[in-house]
């Protein structure tokens, strides 16, 4: 069983989000974003310098994440690598990539990019992770559609709790 909704392959589609999206705020009544970047927590100091250090209410950072195909990568040939602001945060679920990777490869699409949120780093729980609206492209890309079923496996708890990330 795979993790997408069947459709015809095509070419890469338009982007779908504003370029004001961040500014306009409208991102924080989206859908809820999907928890698929993995290994994070290697990647502390990225974060943090995205972010900032742990504070009282933590951080809801809306980012640009670029996934970028990783054909060379020594442990997954599925690999992809989600980057933002040029720094690598993590890579995308290994089961998921391992279904994306084939059909990015059959329309050479070698990375395009979608809106994230940089979510955590309150005291109370300091760690950061990556968040991302695989369906809000900001580049060319794909039309992902993950089945309903498969999407409830990745679903963080949203929206943010009502200090969450405000000052």
């Amino acid at each position: 069983m795979g993790f997408f909704r069947k459709r015809r392959e095509k070419a890469l589609s338009e982007p779908n989000v504003s370029e004001e999206w961040i500014t306009g705020g409208h991102w924080l009544e989206w859908e809820t974003p999907l928890n698929l970047v993995r290994g994070e927590s290697y990647r502390p100091k990225t974060l943090l310098s995205l972010a900032g250090p742990p504070c009282e209410k933590g951080y809801l950072v809306p980012v640009k994440v670029v996934i970028r195909r990783d054909p060379n990568n020594k442990y997954d040939s599925n690999a992809l690598r989600a980057e933002v602001k040029g720094n690598l945060v993590g890579y995308i679920a290994k089961e998921v990539a391992a279904q994306l990777s084939p059909a990015l490869d059959r329309v050479r699409c070698e990375k395009f990019s979608v809106a994230g949120v940089i979510r955590g780093g309150s005291l109370k729980a300091p760690n950061l992770g990556c968040h991302v609206w695989m369906k809000r492209r900001l580049s060319l890309g794909p039309v992902i559609t993950l089945m309903p079923e498969i999407e409830e496996q990745f679903e963080v708890s949203w929206p943010p709790e009502l200090n969450e990330g405000r000052e």
